[in-house]
């Protein structure tokens, strides 16, 4: 009751009527009062509207159902074979991807320096993370190793597409799915190249 008399102040633009109703809400531990003061706080505010970062995009609705739809068939052939999932951080140490890649991904990295010091990056791939991974755990690993990933990363343009993500160009955050195997020798490793080919 009390929420739904929020939300109409709100929608009349009533700053009066919200500021006491806030008040009263506070009191009374309305339900909908999270909502309410999320709302209040946007229209209180005296900055314009803050509108999404350049280059990356919103997923809702028909796409983001194709984009999980095609994640969930591509998880389920690789486990198929024997692919364990793995879930990496987003953030890693910038050296990571900078040895194994060198200046090819450097200028695309998002990278900043953490509060305690640490050159951190937004991972812009993910074999490097998986390959950490398993040198992590090599001790109390079997060989092969079959690891299969999917998540965001992210990459700064590298000036070959001028279009924005909204025109059709790269996007700086895009969903990667794919499959490491890690210490496969002989017919084994080409066996299993040739089935993810096929």
């Amino acid at each position: 009751m009390c929420g739904s008399r929020h939300w109409q102040s709100f929608r009349e633009g009533d700053v009066s009527t919200i500021e006491s109703s806030m008040c009263r809400a506070t009191h009374l531990k309305c339900p909908g009062f999270a909502r309410f003061e999320f709302a209040l706080v946007i229209l209180m505010s005296p900055f314009q509207p803050i509108s999404r970062a350049s280059g990356f995009v919103d997923l809702a609705g028909a796409s983001l159902e194709a984009e999980d739809a095609a994640i969930s068939r591509a998880q389920a052939t690789l486990s198929a074979r024997g692919y364990a999932p793995l879930r990496t951080p987003i953030l890693e140490r910038s050296e990571l991807f900078l040895r194994k890649s060198g200046g090819v991904l450097a200028s695309q990295m998002y990278d900043f320096v953490s509060p305690d010091g640490a050159s951190l990056s937004l991972r812009p791939e993910m074999t490097a993370p998986v390959i950490r991974h398993a040198l992590d755990n090599q001790s109390d690993a079997s060989y092969p190793m079959r690891y299969q990933y999917a998540g965001p990363v992210f990459r700064y343009p590298d000036g070959s597409d001028g279009r924005s993500a909204n025109e059709g160009g790269v996007p700086r955050q895009f969903t990667q799915v794919g499959a490491e195997l890690i210490g496969a020798q002989g017919n084994t490793r080409w066996n299993n190249i040739i089935w993810l080919e096929n």
